[in-house]
């Protein structure tokens, strides 16, 4: 099993809000692209999310999903990397 597996053949999704709370779970067959598999966990609008605005995601989630939640009325933005440690300059360059 590779990282974060627990099951072979299964992927887990889930939808967190900004305090680490689990908002919704979803487990769906690994052979389902993220984008797809993902409708399974805002098939609609529900109770808690009448405040939600933004679903932030990685960049496997920019198709279906994202227009899902469009439809939902949701907004859908694709989180960007922080600036890589490996691009700064070492404190000893040019020592």
């Amino acid at each position: 099993m590779d990282g974060g597996k627990f099951v072979n053949g299964r992927k887990q999704q889930i939808f967190i809000d900004l305090g680490g709370c689990i908002r919704a779970a979803h487990v769906h067959a690994a052979n389902t692209h993220d984008s797809r598999g993902a409708l399974g966990l805002l098939p609609h609008r529900p109770w808690w999310a009448a405040r939600l605005q933004t679903v932030l995601t990685d960049a496997a989630y920019r198709g279906r999903f994202a227009d899902h939640l469009r439809g939902l009325g949701l907004q859908h933005q694709v989180a960007s990397h922080p600036p890589s440690a490996a691009l700064c300059p070492s404190p000893n360059a040019g020592s």
